[in-house]
């Protein structure tokens, strides 16, 4: 059985959910690791630690991207956290909280996630890539990468998930729940609209049915 592999942060940490289900859709095998809070770091190690028999037997990459800031870290869990007010308690919210108010640069950062869609191109790019943006932010990288290969997915993720649950604020995702910020019936159908566009060969930018989607809100479409 040929393999598909689905990889990047929370939205697809519970892989027993819409990543299973759209390997099931699709007839493959499902390989993967959604890690909450990681920056596309982890992805890249987990890809390049594989054996290549699995990338060879491999028929679809499917790359959940997270947001271009995250610290570049494989602890993740400890480090990739946001200290929202308040004073840090350990030594690792003290260096997390120093590095995002003194040493991060927005223009690296970009341009280091630049690098990883042109590498995904350059390496996988022969495969089937479906493109999924968890963040409105990391859609305007991949814009800017030198070539862009695949399926790229709209809306972005965060937004299905906030206007799921009506949320006026982004921080709904922190202590969420929901397996990868959906409920159920939201798995099931990015898995089945995945399976669509892959099965149908689409290309470029594409957008899910929102209307299959549980979304009592809209407002969130717009986020930018």
């Amino acid at each position: 059985m040929k393999n598909i592999i689905v990889v990047g942060d929370s939205f697809c940490a519970s892989q027993e959910v819409w990543p299973a289900m759209l390997a099931n859709h699709l007839g493959l095998n499902l390989v993967g690791q959604g890690i909450g809070g990681a920056s596309w770091w982890p992805s890249r190690h987990f890809l390049m630690s594989l054996p290549q028999e699995i990338i060879d037997a491999t028929e679809v990459m499917v790359f959940a991207h997270t947001e271009s800031t995250r610290i570049p870290t494989m602890d993740s869990a400890a480090v990739n956290k946001v200290i929202r007010g308040g004073i840090p308690k350990t030594e690792i919210d003290n260096a997390v909280h120093l590095y995002y108010k003194h040493i991060l640069d927005l223009d690296f950062s970009n341009w280091a996630q630049q690098q990883w869609f042109n590498e995904i191109n350059q390496r996988w790019g022969h495969k089937k890539i479906c493109h999924l943006h968890c963040f409105p932010w990391s859609f305007d990288n991949q814009q800017l990468s030198d070539h862009n290969t695949g399926l790229v997915v709209q809306p972005n993720l965060t937004a299905i998930s906030l206007n799921e649950i009506s949320a006026n604020v982004s921080n709904h995702l922190f202590n969420d729940n929901r397996p990868n910020h959906f409920n159920i019936h939201n798995n099931t159908m990015l898995a089945q609209e995945l399976a669509r566009m892959i099965t149908a060969d689409l290309t470029g930018v594409q957008n899910l049915n929102l209307d299959l989607f549980d979304q009592p809100t809209r407002r969130w479409l717009e986020w930018h």
